[in-house]
Order: C-alpha cells, then sequence, then structure tokens
C-alpha cells in the first residue's frame, strides 16, 4: 500500500475526491479514511441540543471560530476567513488602538471582516451525554437535507462565476449526476456519517482509484494504546511538553501551547457513552491518567490498562492533529497523502519531529505525499468566461467577465504581489515606505494641517482655530487608517488565493468550465512528490 489519507467533508465539494483520483491517475494505491474522531461541528453561543445549521466560517474575538469539519463548501475563488489579528502586524498598531482610532469596537471590525465564503455545518460541540460530539456520531438522516443544500449552493455559485452556456449546461449536468449520486446512498436513516460518505464516495470517484475506504478510529483500533508518542509523554512530560510548545511557538502555528500546570496532553480519549461516539481531553496526573472522573493508572513503562478503559467506555486514545500526521507516518504506519499546503499545523509537527529525533526519541518512518493541482495555473489552458466574486472583481479592477487564462494571470500576478507587500509591511521600515508612497497626498496634508495648528497654538488669539484644526486632523488620520486598512485587507484577500491551487471543489469546477477532457487534464498533470521534516 503506498499510503494513507485522511479528510473531513468526504465529499464531491472537497479535494478529497481529486486528490484520490490523482493519485490513482499516477499509479499510487491506499487506503482513504474518513474522518470519525474529530468535532463535529462548534459555534458561538451554541449549547448541547441546539439545532445544526449552514453558517458562514469565521472568527470571533480571541481566535474562536464557527466551524464545522463535517460537511462545507468553499465557494469559487470565495473569501477565506479572516482573524483581523492579521491586521495588527502590517498595521503596526494592536487591534485595541487601530479600533480606537477607527471609532469601532473590536467585535464591529470581526463583524465587519471575518465572514467567508466557505459554507458548513455548524451546531453545538458538546454532545447531551457530556464529551463533544464526533463526526462519527452524526447519522445518515441528520445531515442529507444538508448535502442536498451544499450541491445547490455549488450548483447556484457555478451559474453565477461560469456564465457562458456551455458551463452552465456542463454544471447542470454535474448537478443532476451528483443529485443521483446522493439518492442512490440507500442506508437506514440512523447509519452514522462515516459509512454515509464512504457509499457517496463510491458514486463519485470517477475512476477505480485502487483505494480502499475506511476510517480514521479503525487505524487505531487493534493497538489503541500502543502509541509511542503517547508513552513518550506519559514516562517523559516536561520534556515532551517543552519541545511541543517549543514548536509552535518556532512555527506561530496556531494551536493553543500545552499547560503542564493542568496536565495538558496532545492527546483525547473517544467515549462510547449510551452508543454516542464522544472525544473528551485527558489530563496527566504524574502516575495517573485522567478524564472528566475518570482515573487511570499509568505503568512505569507508561502502558494503561486496557481492560480498565475499556470498562470505562474508552473507544480509543487519539492524537490531535499535530501527533497524529506524525503518528500515522511511524513504524507500521504509511505515507500519508496530503493536498498541498493541506494541513496548516504540518509545520509545527515537523519541527517537533526534528527535536524528537535530534533527542534520539521518536522518527518517522515514511514521507507526506503531497498532491499538488495547480488549478490556477491548468485555468491559463482555457478560454471560458469567468465571472469572479464582487469582491474579487473590487480587487482586479472594473472588469464584470474575464476570460479563464487572463484571470488565472492577473489572479497568480496579484498573489504573489500581495504576499510580498505583506511581508514588507511586518515591518516598520517597510510601513513607512509603502504608506508613504500610497498615501503620500494624505500624509502632506496632515503635515501642512500639524504645521498650521502649531503656528496658531502659539498666541491666544489662535488657540480656538487650532483647536478646530486638530478635530480636523484627527478626522483626517481615521479616514486615512480606514484606506490603509481596506488595503491590508484586500491584500490578505489576494494573498489568500492561493488556497484554490489545490483546495475546494476541484472536480465540479472544472467539470463545469472544461468538461471531463480538462478535469482528465488536472488530474495527469498533478505533481505528486515526497516531503519530510528536512524539507519544511
Amino acid at each position: 500500500m503506498d499510503y494513507v489519507s485522511i479528510d473531513q467533508n468526504s465529499s464531491v465539494l472537497w479535494d478529497a475526491v481529486p486528490k484520490l483520483e490523482a493519485l490513482s491517475c499516477q499509479g499510487y494505491k491506499g487506503i482513504h479514511c474518513v474522518e470519525d474522531v474529530d468535532v463535529a461541528y462548534s459555534r458561538q453561543g451554541s449549547k448541547a441540543g441546539d439545532e445544526i445549521d449552514l453558517r458562514q466560517e469565521r472568527y470571533y474575538r480571541g481566535g474562536i471560530s464557527d466551524w464545522g469539519a463535517t460537511l462545507f463548501y468553499t465557494e469559487f475563488l470565495g473569501k477565506q476567513p479572516l482573524d483581523v489579528v492579521e491586521f495588527e502586524k502590517p498595521l503596526g498598531m494592536s487591534l485595541g488602538a487601530l479600533t480606537r482610532r477607527l471609532g469601532m469596537t473590536v467585535d464591529e471590525l470581526y463583524d465587519a471582516h471575518s465572514p467567508s465564503d466557505n459554507w458548513q455545518l455548524t451546531g453545538p460541540s458538546y454532545a447531551d451525554v457530556g464529551g463533544h460530539r464526533t463526526i462519527g456520531d452524526l447519522e445518515t438522516v441528520e445531515i442529507l437535507p444538508f448535502a442536498r443544500s451544499l450541491l445547490e449552493r455549488c450548483r447556484t455559485d457555478m451559474l453565477q462565476c461560469f456564465p457562458e452556456l456551455a458551463s452552465q449546461q456542463r454544471t447542470e449536468v454535474w448537478y443532476r449526476q451528483a443529485l443521483q449520486n446522493l439518492g442512490e446512498v440507500s442506508l437506514p436513516e440512523e447509519e452514522r456519517l462515516p459509512a454515509f460518505c464512504q457509499s457517496w464516495l463510491r458514486r463519485e470517484l470517477s475512476l477505480k482509484t485502487g483505494s480502499s475506504l475506511s476510517t480514521t478510529s479503525s487505524l487505531f483500533e487493534s493497538n489503541f494504546t500502543e502509541n509511542r508518542l503517547l508513552t513518550l509523554f506519559l514516562t517523559q512530560y516536561e520534556e515532551l511538553c517543552a519541545m511541543y510548545n517549543q514548536a509552535l511557538l518556532e512555527t506561530g502555528v496556531e494551536i493553543n501551547q500545552l499547560n503542564t500546570r493542568k496536565g495538558d496532553l496532545p492527546f483525547f480519549a473517544i467515549f462510547n457513552r449510551e452508543g454516542r461516539l464522544v472525544r473528551d481531553s485527558i489530563q496527566y496526573e504524574g502516575g495517573l491518567l485522567a478524564s472528566g472522573e475518570f482515573r487511570w493508572r499509568i505503568g512505569s513503562d507508561g502502558s494503561l490498562d486496557r481492560t480498565a478503559l475499556s470498562r470505562d467506555g474508552v473507544c480509543g486514545i487519539v492524537g490531535k492533529a499535530l501527533i497524529l500526521v506524525l503518528h500515522v507516518r511511524g513504524d507500521g504506519g504509511y505515507p500519508l497523502a496530503l493536498p498541498y499546503r493541506g494541513s496548516a499545523y504540518m509545520p509545527a509537527a515537523y519541527a517537533f519531529e526534528r527535536m524528537l529525533r535530534k533527542a534520539g526519541l521518536y522518527k518517522t518512518s515514511f514521507p507526506v505525499l503531497r498532491v499538488r493541482f495547480r488549478f490556477l495555473e491548468r485555468l491559463k489552458s482555457l478560454n471560458n468566461v469567468i465571472r469572479p466574486p464582487a469582491y474579487l472583481r473590487d480587487l482586479l479592477g472594473t472588469q464584470e467577465t474575464y476570460k479563464a487564462m487572463d484571470l488565472a494571470e492577473c489572479i497568480l500576478d496579484r498573489q504573489a504581489e500581495a504576499e510580498n507587500t505583506l511581508e514588507k509591511l511586518s515591518t516598520k521600515e517597510g510601513r513607512e515606505e509603502l504608506f508613504g508612497k500610497h498615501y503620500a497626498v494624505e500624509l502632506n496634508t496632515l503635515r501642512e494641517l500639524d504645521s498650521r495648528r502649531r503656528q496658531l497654538s502659539v498666541s491666544e488669539s489662535g488657540r480656538m482655530e487650532s483647536a478646530l484644526i486638530w478635530d480636523r486632523m484627527k478626522e483626517e488620520e481615521r479616514m486615512l487608517l480606514g484606506r490603509q486598512l481596506d488595503w491590508v485587507l484586500g491584500l490578505i484577500r489576494l494573498r489568500d488565493l492561493i488556497f484554490f491551487d489545490s483546495r475546494g471543489a476541484i472536480k465540479p469546477w472544472s467539470l463545469s468550465l472544461g468538461g471531463e477532457e480538462f478535469y482528465g487534464e488536472v488530474l495527469n498533470r498533478a505533481e505528486i512528490y515526497k516531503e519530510d521534516c528536512d524539507d519544511a
């Protein structure tokens, strides 16, 4: 077997399908695991028992987000969710200072700029039986209406973005087939989501992929306590936590650091509670492993009593994302197939692995297998008309529509330029240079006003006018900062378009734009290459 693949949202609305088909085209065979142990979704302010629904992915103050790992669709060239903390570095000020000068609150700033064009299934994270609800706990009857709704959203999006008659006809053909495939998923309503996704995937995969379908939990069924990394954390807790936290610090990956005073561990326990699959955090308490009211003795060698764990309803102990990608590629594991720029935590995982290897504690046996489509590059071969989303039209110019080849060229150029500009704005010198160049007129006006104000303030008769000029300066500064914020926001939006290099609903977009021939080109020209911690 050449690889293992693990995906949330294992549907045609995500890049899991083209990833598997590209691997098959180039002779790879493997196992695709439908994610079932991750938290299903989260929604700000929700509580156990609340309804689930489709919402835009977004952030709130403190980095909290509405997000859903179960089912989602990102609109073609749509906005990515934005944590407005990103404004701090290019603008050279804290969110508090920024919002005070703009005359708004931090929450209003999030509301204005954080929502994305990624529509996802969200709901309360906590289950009514305790613990976080997992993807594997969801039932077919809960998911089907939202799957149909997202297929319809994808259809509407493509009809809007691909206005040519031929593209619209291909969109309708795809949509009818997608609905048919979904309708053929004949499972009992109480069947769990993994079985639903596997059945749906079998109908969506257009090639004999040479891949079998499984679940993430099945990777750990036979040895759910025999995890070398878990053993290391349980026998060398302080040392491993220090390495883990250092890896996060060095790479800037936004995962919470481990608090050793609380016994934090980068693992969680999967419980079967009243037939419900939920997960809960676990903590290190010296010679004990804890989760809620449960305590299990840790052996001197880091071993755990499997009988005791099973008695308390534990189905498995699984590493969080950063640990999982190391565990899967360890002894007895497999290469892990990931899309280009997939899994944002990989830099930290590689940094952690380098530290473990240097200390002689752990070394992966298999690489990451990256799949890169260069989808935007492939669009250069098409002459179709594309209507970009409104926010992108505003950033690119005044055109309503573009030829695909021209749009792709423009996006690739502007994306690279935006990335470089944001890098320059991250330094004080860069901000002075670029803001001085882009806002020379406004800055000159402010200098002239300040000079006039100073002249007037030295005399009693001029102080009233000086105060009026001061008020005008504050308003001019507020408007200038607003324009600078808009510019930085545009740069971030352009930079984030790299997402569409290899992510999103690549199969339906390709079929709508260029039919089976173009989609075949996307698959056959996919770059598949090995990557390990020394390459990062």
